[in-house]
């Protein structure tokens, strides 16, 4: 019974999330808004971690085949990707170090604002 709980607090996210994008007129897609709204669901105590534990297994469990669509995908548009691989390249690297600046940044503000 609590696998059938756990799963329905996350697509019942999923669903929260899907009907908050399509009516707030937002640039997140609503899995991110329906992940954020289980996040706070479980910081503030709604939802407790031994509720979703089996279902959040069960995903973890098979996340490789999740990851089927997305390589077909790849295939799918692999002469798209091959014309932009550049940019794609360029892209990555920049945010990569974009990333890594601002993070160590914000390690050595909260570094010295801890004292």
């Amino acid at each position: 019974m609590t696998f059938i709980k756990g799963m329905s607090i996350i697509f019942g996210c999923l669903f929260l999330g899907k009907t908050a994008a399509h009516y707030i007129p937002l640039a997140l897609p609503g899995n991110i808004i329906g992940m954020v709204l289980l996040f706070v669901f479980l910081a503030g105590g709604i939802v407790k971690l031994e509720d979703i534990s089996d279902a959040g297994n069960l995903f973890l469990d098979n996340l490789v085949l999740l990851f089927v669509p997305v390589g077909v995908g790849i295939i799918r548009f692999k002469d798209i990707i091959a014309s932009e691989l550049l940019s794609i390249i360029v892209v990555g690297v920049g945010g990569f170090l974009i990333l890594f600046v601002t993070v160590g940044k914000m390690a050595e503000f909260i570094q010295k604002w801890r004292g």
